[in-house]
């Protein structure tokens, strides 16, 4: 597994005023592309089919450019991308046992 190193900064990042397909820059980390979520608006989008990221699991370039024809539609339109990371517990302790 690679190991990156997660700087202090807001897992969200958004873009207004443009009907480009980019590249838009992520400037967060993340470790699988699944864990980022994208909206044009209030519209969820699909990775690979609406767009494609580079960069994951890295320090270096981090970006999403759209597919054609799922960009933005207007420059008034938000871009927002953001992390989004299940949280699951991945250790089981025993009721009342010692816990060391």
């Amino acid at each position: 597994m690679a190991h990156i190193q997660i700087n202090d900064s807001a897992p969200r990042v958004q873009y207004t005023g443009s009907t480009s397909l980019g590249p838009y820059n992520v400037t967060f980390e993340w470790f699988a592309d699944a864990d980022l979520k994208v909206y044009i608006g209030d519209t969820l989008k699909t990775l690979t089919t609406h767009y494609t990221l580079v960069g994951a699991g890295t320090n270096g370039t981090r970006q999403l450019t759209f597919t054609t024809g799922n960009g933005p539609a207007a420059s008034a339109d938000v871009i927002t991308i953001l992390r989004d990371v299940a949280v699951a517990r991945t250790s089981d302790f025993a009721t009342a046992g010692a816990f060391q």
